[in-house]
């Protein structure tokens, strides 16, 4: 029964993760691609497939330099998804 309950706690922490990672992400986009549809607009283009284009690829170099940034921290080293049993 511990290890159903261990294995149910650590699908919610996976889940949340991805579903805050997806959503961030999403609106990250949605907000980039509002902002390249409206300076668009106002210099006479109406290619909103270009914004989507502009959006993913500002949310690509974002969420890179953050990996980036994270990955030289070393913070990712101290913590554990599931705690150490001796």
């Amino acid at each position: 029964m511990i290890f159903l309950y261990k294995l149910y706690k650590a699908f919610i922490d996976i889940f949340y993760i991805i579903i805050k990672t997806f959503l961030s992400s999403m609106m990250f986009m949605q907000a980039i691609l509002n902002l390249s549809t409206v300076i668009m607009r106002t210099h006479g283009y109406s290619k909103e497939t270009l914004g989507i284009w502009i959006a993913m690829a500002a949310d690509e170099w974002l969420r890179g330099f953050i990996a980036l940034h994270r990955w030289h921290s070393r913070k990712w080293t101290s913590k554990s998804l599931v705690a150490n049993e001796a």
